[in-house]
Protein backbone atom coordinates (compact mmCIF):
# COMPACT_ATOMS: atom_id res chain seq x y z
CA UNK A 1 0.00 0.00 0.00
CA UNK A 2 1.29 3.38 -0.66
CA UNK A 3 -0.97 5.45 1.64
CA UNK A 4 0.05 8.86 1.27
CA UNK A 5 -1.50 10.01 -2.24
CA UNK A 6 -3.06 7.24 -2.90
CA UNK A 7 -6.70 6.08 -3.39
CA UNK A 8 -8.67 4.36 -0.22
CA UNK A 9 -11.97 2.48 -0.32
CA UNK A 10 -13.13 4.18 3.27
CA UNK A 11 -16.13 3.45 5.47
CA UNK A 12 -18.21 5.79 7.30
CA UNK A 13 -20.50 4.71 9.99
CA UNK A 14 -22.39 7.69 10.42
CA UNK A 15 -22.86 10.01 8.13
CA UNK A 16 -24.07 12.72 10.96
CA UNK A 17 -22.56 15.85 12.44
CA UNK A 18 -18.82 14.12 12.61
CA UNK A 19 -18.98 11.10 9.72
CA UNK A 20 -20.94 13.59 7.37
CA UNK A 21 -18.39 16.00 7.65
CA UNK A 22 -14.62 13.85 8.11
CA UNK A 23 -16.29 11.28 5.48
CA UNK A 24 -17.17 14.53 3.09
CA UNK A 25 -13.72 15.96 3.42
CA UNK A 26 -12.02 12.41 2.39
CA UNK A 27 -14.18 12.23 -0.45
CA UNK A 28 -13.82 15.28 -1.38
CA UNK A 29 -10.16 14.56 -1.63
CA UNK A 30 -10.52 11.94 -4.35
CA UNK A 31 -10.75 8.67 -2.00
CA UNK A 32 -13.94 5.87 -2.26
CA UNK A 33 -16.10 6.93 0.54
CA UNK A 34 -19.06 4.29 1.88
CA UNK A 35 -21.38 6.03 4.05
CA UNK A 36 -23.58 3.12 6.46
CA UNK A 37 -26.45 5.62 7.07
CA UNK A 38 -28.80 2.80 8.25
CA UNK A 39 -32.18 4.15 8.04
CA UNK A 40 -31.44 7.29 6.32
CA UNK A 41 -29.54 5.82 3.58
CA UNK A 42 -32.29 6.38 0.70
CA UNK A 43 -32.38 10.66 1.25
CA UNK A 44 -28.72 10.67 1.86
CA UNK A 45 -28.23 8.72 -1.87
CA UNK A 46 -30.65 11.15 -3.44
CA UNK A 47 -29.53 14.54 -2.21
CA UNK A 48 -26.49 14.00 -2.07
CA UNK A 49 -23.66 15.72 0.52
CA UNK A 50 -23.41 19.24 1.51
CA UNK A 51 -20.85 20.55 3.83
CA UNK A 52 -21.48 24.24 4.79
CA UNK A 53 -18.39 24.92 6.24
CA UNK A 54 -16.69 27.74 7.81
CA UNK A 55 -13.59 27.42 5.93
CA UNK A 56 -15.19 26.91 2.46
CA UNK A 57 -18.63 24.80 1.32
CA UNK A 58 -18.61 22.15 -0.68
CA UNK A 59 -20.45 19.01 -1.94
CA UNK A 60 -20.50 15.39 -2.24
CA UNK A 61 -22.77 14.68 -5.83
CA UNK A 62 -22.87 10.92 -6.19
CA UNK A 63 -21.89 9.30 -2.34
CA UNK A 64 -21.90 5.21 -2.14
CA UNK A 65 -24.42 5.04 0.40
CA UNK A 66 -25.22 1.58 2.30
CA UNK A 67 -28.12 0.69 4.71
CA UNK A 68 -26.55 -1.93 6.05
CA UNK A 69 -23.09 -2.37 7.00
CA UNK A 70 -23.39 -6.12 5.59
CA UNK A 71 -23.19 -4.76 2.14
CA UNK A 72 -20.05 -2.48 3.03
CA UNK A 73 -16.70 -3.41 0.72
CA UNK A 74 -13.72 -4.56 2.37
CA UNK A 75 -12.04 -1.20 3.30
CA UNK A 76 -8.24 0.32 4.04
CA UNK A 77 -10.13 2.38 6.54
CA UNK A 78 -13.68 2.33 8.52
CA UNK A 79 -14.19 5.50 10.76
CA UNK A 80 -16.99 4.73 13.23
CA UNK A 81 -18.89 8.33 14.02
CA UNK A 82 -22.18 6.58 15.25
CA UNK A 83 -23.36 7.55 18.48
CA UNK A 84 -21.59 5.28 21.44
CA UNK A 85 -25.32 4.29 22.64
CA UNK A 86 -25.31 2.00 19.69
CA UNK A 87 -22.34 0.01 19.74
CA UNK A 88 -23.53 -3.07 21.29
CA UNK A 89 -25.40 -3.31 17.68
CA UNK A 90 -22.62 -1.64 15.82
CA UNK A 91 -19.60 -2.81 16.35
CA UNK A 92 -19.73 -6.63 16.25
CA UNK A 93 -21.28 -5.97 12.35
CA UNK A 94 -18.28 -4.22 11.23
CA UNK A 95 -17.23 -7.09 9.62
CA UNK A 96 -17.79 -6.94 5.72
CA UNK A 97 -15.37 -3.66 5.77
CA UNK A 98 -12.38 -5.14 8.12
CA UNK A 99 -9.86 -6.95 6.63
CA UNK A 100 -6.30 -7.80 7.71
CA UNK A 101 -4.61 -4.36 8.38
CA UNK A 102 -7.75 -2.18 8.19
CA UNK A 103 -7.23 0.96 10.26
CA UNK A 104 -10.09 0.97 12.19
CA UNK A 105 -10.97 4.59 13.79
CA UNK A 106 -12.69 5.19 16.98
CA UNK A 107 -14.41 9.14 16.37
CA UNK A 108 -16.86 8.54 19.64
CA UNK A 109 -16.83 10.39 22.70
CA UNK A 110 -15.89 8.79 26.07
CA UNK A 111 -13.83 5.50 27.18
CA UNK A 112 -14.17 2.18 25.84
CA UNK A 113 -14.72 1.82 21.81
CA UNK A 114 -10.50 1.08 20.84
CA UNK A 115 -10.84 -1.79 23.19
CA UNK A 116 -14.17 -3.16 21.80
CA UNK A 117 -12.90 -2.43 18.33
CA UNK A 118 -9.55 -4.30 19.16
CA UNK A 119 -11.82 -7.35 20.92
CA UNK A 120 -14.21 -7.71 17.91
CA UNK A 121 -11.86 -7.38 15.12
CA UNK A 122 -7.98 -8.53 16.15
CA UNK A 123 -6.89 -8.71 12.54
CA UNK A 124 -7.18 -4.46 11.93
CA UNK A 125 -5.13 -1.86 13.82
CA UNK A 126 -7.48 0.21 16.05
CA UNK A 127 -6.98 4.31 16.63
CA UNK A 128 -8.84 6.96 18.59
CA UNK A 129 -10.02 9.77 16.81
CA UNK A 130 -10.93 12.37 19.12
CA UNK A 131 -12.73 14.91 17.10
CA UNK A 132 -12.45 18.50 18.34
CA UNK A 133 -15.55 20.62 16.12
CA UNK A 134 -18.96 22.38 16.11
CA UNK A 135 -20.88 20.64 13.70
CA UNK A 136 -24.23 19.47 13.38
CA UNK A 137 -26.76 17.76 10.55
CA UNK A 138 -29.47 20.05 9.60
CA UNK A 139 -32.91 18.16 9.16
CA UNK A 140 -33.46 19.14 5.56
CA UNK A 141 -31.44 16.03 3.67
CA UNK A 142 -28.49 15.98 3.19
CA UNK A 143 -26.88 19.02 4.95
CA UNK A 144 -24.13 19.42 7.44
CA UNK A 145 -23.18 22.15 9.19
CA UNK A 146 -19.20 22.93 9.77
CA UNK A 147 -19.53 26.03 12.22
CA UNK A 148 -15.91 25.71 13.61
CA UNK A 149 -12.64 23.84 14.73
CA UNK A 150 -12.14 20.55 13.32
CA UNK A 151 -9.13 19.11 14.55
CA UNK A 152 -8.39 15.48 14.78
CA UNK A 153 -6.40 14.06 17.53
CA UNK A 154 -5.26 10.33 16.45
CA UNK A 155 -3.58 8.23 19.03
CA UNK A 156 -3.14 4.38 18.34
CA UNK A 157 -4.30 1.73 20.54
CA UNK A 158 -1.48 0.77 21.72
CA UNK A 159 1.28 3.30 22.81
CA UNK A 160 4.06 4.06 20.65
CA UNK A 161 7.09 5.63 21.25
CA UNK A 162 6.84 9.09 23.45
CA UNK A 163 6.75 11.85 21.41
CA UNK A 164 10.34 12.71 22.01
CA UNK A 165 11.23 9.51 20.26
CA UNK A 166 9.68 10.31 17.19
CA UNK A 167 11.80 12.33 14.65
CA UNK A 168 10.63 15.60 15.51
CA UNK A 169 10.04 16.82 11.54
CA UNK A 170 8.15 13.68 11.08
CA UNK A 171 5.78 14.40 13.80
CA UNK A 172 5.50 18.11 12.88
CA UNK A 173 4.73 16.87 9.73
CA UNK A 174 1.84 14.86 10.79
CA UNK A 175 0.85 16.86 13.40
CA UNK A 176 1.16 20.50 13.28
CA UNK A 177 -1.46 21.87 14.82
CA UNK A 178 -1.21 23.79 17.75
CA UNK A 179 -5.10 24.01 18.92
CA UNK A 180 -5.75 22.61 22.13
CA UNK A 181 -9.68 23.59 21.76
CA UNK A 182 -11.89 21.74 24.49
CA UNK A 183 -15.04 20.79 22.36
CA UNK A 184 -15.95 17.48 21.93
CA UNK A 185 -17.52 15.71 18.78
CA UNK A 186 -21.45 16.43 18.30
CA UNK A 187 -22.45 12.62 17.71
CA UNK A 188 -20.87 9.92 18.93
CA UNK A 189 -19.56 7.69 22.35
CA UNK A 190 -19.46 4.10 24.02
CA UNK A 191 -21.46 2.00 25.69
CA UNK A 192 -20.92 -1.70 27.37
CA UNK A 193 -17.40 -1.22 27.20
CA UNK A 194 -15.06 -3.67 29.47
CA UNK A 195 -15.44 -2.58 33.16
CA UNK A 196 -11.43 -3.02 33.78
CA UNK A 197 -9.78 -1.27 30.51
CA UNK A 198 -6.17 -1.50 30.47
CA UNK A 199 -3.71 0.95 29.39
CA UNK A 200 -1.75 -1.44 26.66
CA UNK A 201 -5.02 -3.92 26.01
CA UNK A 202 -5.44 -4.65 22.39
CA UNK A 203 -4.93 -7.92 20.53
CA UNK A 204 -1.09 -9.13 19.19
CA UNK A 205 2.16 -7.60 19.61
CA UNK A 206 2.27 -4.15 20.25
CA UNK A 207 2.99 -1.35 17.62
CA UNK A 208 6.52 -0.10 16.20
CA UNK A 209 7.45 3.67 17.22
CA UNK A 210 5.81 4.79 14.15
CA UNK A 211 2.35 3.01 14.78
CA UNK A 212 2.85 -0.14 12.24
CA UNK A 213 1.85 -3.55 13.72
CA UNK A 214 5.16 -5.37 14.36
CA UNK A 215 5.28 -8.70 12.63
CA UNK A 216 2.22 -10.88 12.67
CA UNK A 217 -0.19 -8.64 11.78
CA UNK A 218 -0.82 -8.01 8.28
CA UNK A 219 0.66 -4.34 7.41
CA UNK A 220 -1.91 -1.70 7.42
CA UNK A 221 -1.33 2.30 7.94
CA UNK A 222 0.70 3.65 10.51
CA UNK A 223 -0.82 6.68 12.22
CA UNK A 224 1.88 8.94 11.29
CA UNK A 225 0.47 7.50 7.47
CA UNK A 226 -3.30 8.48 8.78
CA UNK A 227 -2.54 11.54 9.81
CA UNK A 228 -0.86 12.33 6.67
CA UNK A 229 -4.17 11.29 4.79
CA UNK A 230 -6.71 13.80 6.92
CA UNK A 231 -4.26 16.53 6.80
CA UNK A 232 -4.24 16.10 2.38
CA UNK A 233 -8.14 15.96 2.52
CA UNK A 234 -8.08 19.45 4.30
CA UNK A 235 -8.43 17.78 8.14
CA UNK A 236 -6.49 19.66 10.84
CA UNK A 237 -4.95 16.88 12.49
CA UNK A 238 -2.44 15.95 15.31
CA UNK A 239 -0.61 12.99 16.39
CA UNK A 240 -1.05 11.87 20.03
CA UNK A 241 1.16 8.88 21.74
CA UNK A 242 -1.54 6.59 23.21
CA UNK A 243 -5.55 6.07 23.10
CA UNK A 244 -5.81 6.05 26.81
CA UNK A 245 -4.24 8.99 27.52
CA UNK A 246 -6.07 10.80 24.85
CA UNK A 247 -9.29 9.71 25.86
CA UNK A 248 -8.31 10.95 29.62
CA UNK A 249 -7.06 14.29 28.60
CA UNK A 250 -10.67 14.58 26.12
CA UNK A 251 -12.59 13.49 29.55
CA UNK A 252 -11.33 16.60 31.49
CA UNK A 253 -13.33 18.81 29.42
CA UNK A 254 -16.29 16.14 28.25
CA UNK A 255 -17.54 15.23 32.05
CA UNK A 256 -18.04 18.45 33.61
CA UNK A 257 -19.34 20.42 30.71
CA UNK A 258 -21.89 17.42 29.15
CA UNK A 259 -22.98 16.86 32.01
CA UNK A 260 -23.86 20.20 33.70
CA UNK A 261 -25.08 21.85 30.39
CA UNK A 262 -28.00 18.98 31.45
CA UNK A 263 -28.38 19.04 34.71
CA UNK A 264 -27.94 23.16 34.79
CA UNK A 265 -29.90 23.42 31.35
CA UNK A 266 -27.16 25.79 30.24
CA UNK A 267 -24.82 26.85 27.12
CA UNK A 268 -20.96 26.19 27.66
CA UNK A 269 -21.07 30.02 27.89
CA UNK A 270 -23.76 29.57 30.29
CA UNK A 271 -21.60 27.56 32.61
CA UNK A 272 -18.13 28.81 32.31
CA UNK A 273 -19.37 32.38 33.18
CA UNK A 274 -21.24 31.79 36.68
CA UNK A 275 -19.12 31.72 39.46
CA UNK A 276 -20.85 28.81 41.09
CA UNK A 277 -21.09 26.48 37.75
CA UNK A 278 -17.33 27.51 37.00
CA UNK A 279 -16.31 25.71 41.03
CA UNK A 280 -18.40 22.90 39.82
CA UNK A 281 -16.48 22.20 36.65
CA UNK A 282 -13.43 22.62 37.78
CA UNK A 283 -13.94 20.86 41.02
CA UNK A 284 -14.82 17.45 38.54
CA UNK A 285 -12.10 18.29 36.24
CA UNK A 286 -9.47 17.97 39.09
CA UNK A 287 -11.62 14.41 39.99
CA UNK A 288 -11.06 13.29 36.17
CA UNK A 289 -7.57 14.47 36.25
CA UNK A 290 -7.24 12.18 39.44
CA UNK A 291 -8.25 9.09 38.68
CA UNK A 292 -6.59 9.13 35.56
CA UNK A 293 -3.20 9.68 38.01
CA UNK A 294 -5.05 6.32 39.47
CA UNK A 295 -4.17 4.11 36.39
CA UNK A 296 -0.44 5.96 35.89
CA UNK A 297 -2.14 8.56 33.32
CA UNK A 298 0.30 11.89 34.42
CA UNK A 299 -2.23 14.94 33.21
CA UNK A 300 -0.43 18.73 34.23
CA UNK A 301 -1.81 20.28 37.21
CA UNK A 302 -2.97 22.98 34.84
CA UNK A 303 -4.93 21.29 32.81
CA UNK A 304 -8.57 22.13 34.12
CA UNK A 305 -7.56 25.87 33.80
CA UNK A 306 -6.27 25.60 30.66
CA UNK A 307 -9.52 24.14 29.03
CA UNK A 308 -11.28 26.27 31.04
CA UNK A 309 -9.67 29.49 29.68
CA UNK A 310 -10.15 28.10 26.03
CA UNK A 311 -13.60 27.49 26.60
CA UNK A 312 -14.15 31.31 27.70
CA UNK A 313 -12.57 32.22 24.64
CA UNK A 314 -14.95 30.34 22.58
CA UNK A 315 -18.83 31.46 21.09
CA UNK A 316 -21.26 29.84 23.49
CA UNK A 317 -22.68 26.39 22.01
CA UNK A 318 -24.54 23.50 23.18
CA UNK A 319 -22.69 20.01 23.79
CA UNK A 320 -23.83 17.09 22.66
CA UNK A 321 -25.49 15.58 25.75
CA UNK A 322 -27.62 18.70 26.10
CA UNK A 323 -28.68 18.51 22.15
CA UNK A 324 -29.36 14.89 22.77
CA UNK A 325 -31.62 15.84 25.70
CA UNK A 326 -33.72 18.58 24.05
CA UNK A 327 -34.11 15.57 21.08
CA UNK A 328 -35.02 13.20 23.69
CA UNK A 329 -32.16 10.93 22.28
CA UNK A 330 -30.53 8.52 24.75
CA UNK A 331 -27.56 10.19 26.31
CA UNK A 332 -23.66 8.54 26.07
CA UNK A 333 -23.98 8.31 30.17
CA UNK A 334 -21.90 4.90 30.08
CA UNK A 335 -19.29 6.05 28.00
CA UNK A 336 -18.59 9.35 28.99
CA UNK A 337 -19.31 8.66 33.11
CA UNK A 338 -19.97 4.95 33.97
CA UNK A 339 -17.18 3.42 31.69
CA UNK A 340 -14.41 5.85 33.65
CA UNK A 341 -16.05 5.57 36.75
CA UNK A 342 -15.27 1.89 36.69
CA UNK A 343 -12.14 1.70 35.69
CA UNK A 344 -11.03 4.39 38.09
CA UNK A 345 -12.89 1.92 40.90
CA UNK A 346 -10.97 -0.99 39.46
CA UNK A 347 -7.57 0.84 40.17
CA UNK A 348 -8.75 2.08 44.04
CA UNK A 349 -9.95 5.41 43.00
CA UNK A 350 -13.45 7.14 43.71
CA UNK A 351 -15.35 9.39 41.17
CA UNK A 352 -18.09 10.78 43.29
CA UNK A 353 -18.72 13.66 41.80
CA UNK A 354 -19.03 11.90 39.02
CA UNK A 355 -20.95 9.56 39.53
CA UNK A 356 -23.59 11.76 41.35
CA UNK A 357 -23.44 13.47 38.05
CA UNK A 358 -24.45 10.63 35.91
CA UNK A 359 -26.97 9.35 38.24
CA UNK A 360 -28.88 12.79 37.70
CA UNK A 361 -28.48 12.50 33.74
CA UNK A 362 -29.72 8.87 33.98
CA UNK A 363 -32.93 10.94 36.07
CA UNK A 364 -33.54 13.56 33.63
CA UNK A 365 -33.22 10.54 30.60
CA UNK A 366 -36.05 8.99 32.83
CA UNK A 367 -38.36 11.89 32.60
CA UNK A 368 -38.42 11.50 28.33
CA UNK A 369 -41.93 11.15 27.22
CA UNK A 370 -42.67 10.46 23.76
Amino acid sequence: MTPQGSRLDVAVIGAGAIGGYYGGRLARAGHRVHFMARSSAEALREHGLTVLSSSGDFRVDRPLVYASAADLPPCDLVLVATKATGNDAVLPALGSAVRPGTALVAMQNGLGAEERLAACYPQAAVFAGLCFICSFRDARPWIIHHVAYGLASLAPLTAVAPPETIPAQTLQEAAPSTQTAPLEAVAPATAGAPSDLQPDSGPGAPLDREGRPTPGRAPGLTVLELAAIFREAGIETEVLGAALEARWRKLVWNIPFNGLSVVLDATTGDLSGSPAARAAILALMQEVIGAAAAGGIAIEPDFAVKMLGTTDSMAAYNPSMRLDCLARRPMEIEAIYWNPIRWAAARGREMPGCALLARQLEHRQSLYRP
